[in-house]
């Protein structure tokens, strides 16, 4: 699909609810749209739409309620009545017509006198379709030339970005690679499908290592309908939970879990779409003890009536690689080594950088790691900026971390949400460093508290006393700092290697 040829099915949407708009208010009539999407958040936005006859937003879902796009409030379905509209605008583009559906039958029967306008989206339907029979098409041809026979498909929504330009070199992406070195090394060829870019009418292909990638030029549930029609692979791995729920579909399947993803504070999680992946998953592979407990002590009953397995297979560390070396210097090195974001604590940390710095004048404190906004990196230049003979920043090749650590004393993992086992953590404590890390998602798997790091509550003052502790502490820093090497030899590579080929030679002959 081109640009020009999205762009006239959004302008032909936008327009009749303009003209929609424009008559309700000519006529005195009320309207409400259903559904707080970013479709409609566009809308607004684009045309700066300020109406009277606008009389708020529905959405079903809670956490929304009170919230405003655009100046336009947000209420849940009970206080339809309450706004007293004569019209309602559906506003959902993702799953549509079921969506549309629901609706169309709760109005009719709980609120028969406000009109629901036809559902705008079906023009988008129609055009997707025979899209998708393209991609779908162009996909199969290319899986066929690159391998005949004995194919593992890898799903993830990312490992480039859309386009396939720019490489992002996360924990999910190495994980990836090294996975395929084992399929490629069992005789298979693996083959990663991403989420693409929708305007681009070839598919885009790339070649890592032992792994092939490509773009499925489409979003939502367009993608899972395009990767769900694909010749039949002889095991299909999903990669990450919240996103997939019933759309696991082919028959042979693994689904790996990198940790709890839905504890972001902003929103509850869903339990039913949570649920929803039980019904069609084989195995689950989890990185960490979290995640499995979870699900058995969420849906206890439910798994008993299912044949699920449950894997347990914690992140690794190149043992060979990630090793110790003699410091010769007299400040002690404190780095925060991950992708400077919100979830991986940095808020935590940079809070606390200045009552560290006021307390001691023998430390050097190093942000190692992808600035994701721009309010973190008016943070660090603050931090930069008021103390240049302690703070610095800068980005590391995978490749070059090792060294890192390496001349790191102190390591600071202080998630706040969305973590497995850290394949930070697990480097830093190969390299010898004191690792203070959060009690959140798997880190409890790689950290005992006072014996190989130190574990504490996700908040500014455990984190600030624990550092203050191992700080003025040089025996406690190489207590744990030994045992931490001790005990990430049980995480190395070569025995992740092997519990993955053990899984794997249940389904790849």
């Amino acid at each position: 699909m081109t640009k020009t040829e999205d762009e006239k099915i959004v302008e032909a949407i936008y327009k009749k609810w303009r003209s929609r708009i424009f008559w309700a208010k000519v006529f005195n009539k009320k309207i409400v749209f259903y559904g707080a999407s970013l479709f409609l958040e566009e809308f607004l936005k684009k045309y700066n739409i300020e109406s009277s006859a606008i009389a708020g937003i529905i959405d079903k879902n809670e956490t929304r309620s009170g919230q405003k796009i655009c100046g336009y409030k947000i209420y849940t379905p009970d206080k339809i009545n309450n706004l007293n509209p004569d019209y309602m605008i559906f506003a959902i583009k993702n799953k549509n017509i079921r969506l549309y559906q629901e609706v169309s039958s709760n109005m009719k029967h709980l609120y028969p006198k406000i009109k629901l306008f036809p559902n705008d989206f079906l023009k988008f339907e129609k055009f997707y379709g025979k899209l998708n029979k393209n991609v779908i098409h162009q996909l199969n041809n290319i899986i066929s030339e690159i391998a005949p026979s004995k194919v593992v498909y890898l799903f993830q929504f990312s490992f480039f970005d859309k386009r396939g330009e720019k490489f992002f070199s996360g924990g999910g992406e190495r994980y990836m690679l090294d996975l395929a070195d084992i399929i490629k090394n069992m005789g298979y060829t693996p083959i990663l499908l991403q989420s693409g870019d929708r305007k681009l009418d070839k598919t885009w292909v790339r070649k890592m290592n032992n792994l092939t990638i490509a773009g499925v030029n489409a979003l939502g549930k367009n993608y899972y309908e395009i990767i769900n029609n694909l010749n039949e692979p002889d095991l299909a791995i999903y990669s990450g939970i919240i996103k997939w729920k019933k759309n696991i579909k082919y028959k042979n399947n693994l689904i790996i879990s990198h940790g709890i993803t839905w504890d972001i504070p902003r929103a509850n999680a869903d339990i039913n779409d949570l649920k929803s992946i039980t019904e069609t998953f084989d195995t689950m592979v989890s990185v960490d003890t979290s995640t499995i407990s979870w699900f058995r002590s969420t849906f206890s009953h439910h798994l008993a009536m299912k044949k699920n397995k449950f894997e347990y297979v914690p992140n690794y560390v190149d043992t060979n690689k990630y090793v110790p070396i003699n410091k010769n210097r007299g400040n002690i090195k404190i780095t925060f080594p991950r992708r400077c974001s919100e979830e991986r604590g940095v808020w935590l940390f940079a809070d606390v950088v200045p009552k560290l710095i006021q307390k001691f004048s023998n430390i050097e404190i190093e942000f190692v790691g992808f600035i994701h906004t721009k309010d973190v990196e008016e943070k660090i230049s603050e931090l930069i900026s008021k103390y240049p003979k302690n703070v610095s920043h800068r980005v590391v090749e995978q490749d070059k971390m090792y060294e890192v650590y390496q001349n790191t004393d102190i390591s600071v993992i202080p998630t706040l949400y969305s973590e497995g086992t850290s394949l930070s953590c697990l480097e830093a404590m190969a390299c010898g460093n004191t690792v203070i890390a959060t009690n959140v998602g798997g880190l409890p798997n790689l950290i005992i508290n006072n014996y190989n790091g130190k574990l504490i509550n996700p908040d500014e003052e455990s984190l600030y006393n624990a550092l203050t502790e191992v700080i003025e502490n040089e025996s406690l820093r190489k207590y744990l700092s030994q045992n931490a090497v001790s005990v990430a030899n049980a995480f190395s590579k070569k025995d992740w290697e092997t519990r993955w080929r053990n899984i794997l030679s249940r389904y790849l002959v």
